[in-house]
């Protein structure tokens, strides 16, 4: 591994931070996870006493361990079986405790990844992200696009219905069975220089700021770090969305923001 930054910060008036990142080198192999917790509505609405911050790290914990036990296991259906399984223990910590029947219930998006000398194999759900930068210098980003195809179809006051839903979009939450819907891809390792894992606090600097395109945001990154692209969304939320002709109800509040860089050993 030649290089390796990570940055996780809360948006801003956040109580806590709801994104979480985690990840385990060993020698030419390791993995790497990236999780954005939606935000809750409080334990009398979810049923959980624990809080989103809380499922999310023990989520997170739950996915590392279960993809460095895939003993160099790769493809659609050892992806899917390690999310199976690492919702599965996270299930067991607080199913005596709380309602996990609650559609409410704490939830999570994902970006996961999981590489060896030969391979590297990626999973997406929901509004996390994975872009490549390939040793012949193009760029690809993976992603579940679901949410935002929704989004671009009907008012925000409905996406709700569609939360884990046959036809809508899918979160990390109780019932393991939703990682039938993560997306994954394999990838040979050969040909890859750089990968980043972001949530979508970092993602608002291609889709909701519009602050340059994804080989922009990957350059940035690549030449200034990962706390680079964490000062510059933030810059423009505070000089941009809090400026001039901004009132309260136009204003968006900053989200959470987590970024992980790797770029691999040529």
């Amino acid at each position: 591994m030649g290089r390796l930054e990570s940055i996780t910060i809360p948006g801003s008036g956040s109580a806590s931070n709801e994104d979480c990142a985690r990840v385990c080198l060993r020698g030419d192999e390791g993995e790497a996870v990236v999780l954005d917790g939606v935000t809750g509505r409080g334990p009398d609405a979810s049923g959980c006493r624990h809080g989103v911050a809380w499922f999310v790290d023990r989520v997170g914990d739950a996915l590392l361990a279960s993809l460095g036990r895939r003993c160099d296991a790769s493809g659609d259906a050892v992806m899917r079986d390690i999310v199976r399984t690492a919702l599965s223990a996270a299930r067991r910590t607080h199913e005596r405790t709380c309602d996990l029947s609650n559609a409410l219930t704490p939830q999570a998006t994902a970006a996961l990844a999981a590489w060896t000398a030969r391979t590297l194999t990626l999973g997406v759900l929901c509004d996390c992200y994975a872009v490549v930068r390939y040793v012949d210098g193009h760029i690809e980003v993976f992603e579940d696009a679901a949410l935002r195809v929704l989004e671009q179809r009907h008012p925000p006051q409905r996406m709700e219905a569609f939360r884990n839903t046959d036809d809508g979009f899918h979160t990390l939450a109780a019932d393991p069975s939703v990682a039938k819907w993560l997306r994954t891809w394999e990838i040979p390792a050969s040909g890859v220089e750089s990968l980043l894992m972001v949530s979508d606090g970092a993602a608002r600097f291609v889709f909701e700021y519009g602050l340059g395109h994804w080989h922009d945001l990957m350059r940035l990154v690549e030449e200034s770090g990962v706390a680079a692209l964490a000062r510059r969304v933030r810059e423009f939320e505070n000089e941009k969305m809090a400026g001039p002709g901004k009132n309260a109800e136009t204003r968006k509040p900053s989200d959470d923001l987590t970024a992980v860089l790797l770029q691999f050993d040529a």
